[in-house]
């Protein structure tokens, strides 16, 4: 059992990867006011994490795909819609919006059952790409973030802009607009190695070093908790590799009889 467990871990530390999302630039466009929040069902339908400013809230929202009418409430609680303007009956008393945005007092964040409402536009700071023809050229669903590719694209390299025009005539204008680009969230396998070395790997090796030291005054590597099993792991695992090679070889590898 402890030799499956260390595979499954080797496999996971193997394949996992981690995707960081770039935080958006955001602006606020309009400010309706105080509105309240009925709660049942609330005003704005989607709470997401804490804010301490308009726009952190506005980022939020962004991030987990509302691009609406966005509120905070009680000082830091962030709410989100996909609705165009104010939602909801706004306060017959508005001063009690008065709980301050910790991050900018200029602002106020709602107050008790109070929402602070507003719109907001956001566009992601990352860019990524993918090669295209041999050459690594900008794309917002491409795997990298590297304006390289990683070196993956066998190409050559895209041609340099041309310099600054001298003439005074107007650029042409584009009627097409990029399009935005998407923020990447965490994978699965991201999330089970989090769970795992957050939750198993590292208090099991911490409380494990204290038991050795202070119930067995261990020392050393003595302090690593089954010390020679995880010692063993490397030949273990090559013992695995061998044994699969000669069964695809079809040499009938197995494990020597004790």
């Amino acid at each position: 059992m402890m030799r499956g467990l260390a595979t499954v871990v080797l496999a996971l530390a193997i394949t996992a990867t981690f995707v960081v999302a770039a935080d958006p630039n955001c602006q606020i466009i309009n400010e309706y006011g105080c509105y309240v929040d009925t709660l049942q069902p609330r005003t704005l339908p989607q709470k997401a994490d804490n804010a301490n400013s308009w726009t952190e809230c506005a980022a939020n929202c962004y991030n987990i795909g509302f691009t609406g009418t966005a509120g905070t409430e009680n000082g830091e609680e962030c709410w989100c819609s996909n609705n165009n303007g104010a939602v909801g009956a706004p306060s017959s008393n508005p001063s009690e919006c008065n709980k301050p945005c910790p991050d900018d007092p200029s602002r106020n964040c709602g107050g008790e059952s109070l929402l602070n409402e507003f719109s907001f536009q956001c566009q992601s700071s990352q860019k990524y790409y993918n090669c295209d023809q041999g050459l690594c050229v900008e794309d917002p669903n491409g795997p990298w973030t590297d304006p390289n590719c990683a070196g993956t694209c066998t190409g050559p390299s895209p041609p340099s802009p041309p310099p600054p025009s001298t003439s005074t005539e107007a650029p042409p204008s584009s009627s097409t607009e990029a399009p935005p680009s998407k923020s990447k969230k965490l994978s699965g396998g991201s999330i089970l190695l989090i769970i795992f070395f957050c939750g198993l790997a590292i208090p099991y090796f911490l409380f494990g070093a204290l038991f050795m030291k202070f119930q067995k005054n261990a020392s050393g590597r003595e302090l690593i908790p089954n010390v020679d099993f995880w010692v063993s792991i490397p030949s273990l695992v090559g013992d695995g590799f061998r044994i699969t090679f000669n069964k695809i070889r079809g040499g009938g590898g197995r494990y020597s009889s004790l």
